[in-house]
């Protein structure tokens, strides 16, 4: 079995990073409510693509109503560094 994985579902309190890209005719459900779900589940670190935006954000430090810290929006192609437990840098120049 994978790690993070039962049954073939994965399962969120083992994920370190979840990415969700906008969808360009719903972006606010990818704003709003998946960014506080996400958060409840507890990954470390969620990035947030906004298509419509054309910016991407980091949220960590997930706590019960919603990740403690933000960094961003910031402009596509502007290099993220992941906080731990990634700790590393992503170019979003492709994004």
């Amino acid at each position: 079995m994978a790690a993070g994985r039962s049954e073939g579902a994965p399962l969120p309190d083992r994920a370190v990073l979840v990415v969700e890209v906008t969808s360009p005719s719903n972006g606010d459900t990818g704003r709003t409510a998946k960014r506080r779900r996400y958060s409840q589940f507890g990954p470390p670190v969620h990035l947030l693509v906004d298509r419509r935006e054309s910016t991407c954000a980091l949220f960590f430090r997930p706590g019960r109503l919603g990740c403690t810290r933000v960094e961003g929006p910031h402009p596509l192609g502007t290099p993220l560094r992941l906080p731990a437990p990634l700790g590393l840098v992503l170019d979003t120049t492709g994004f």
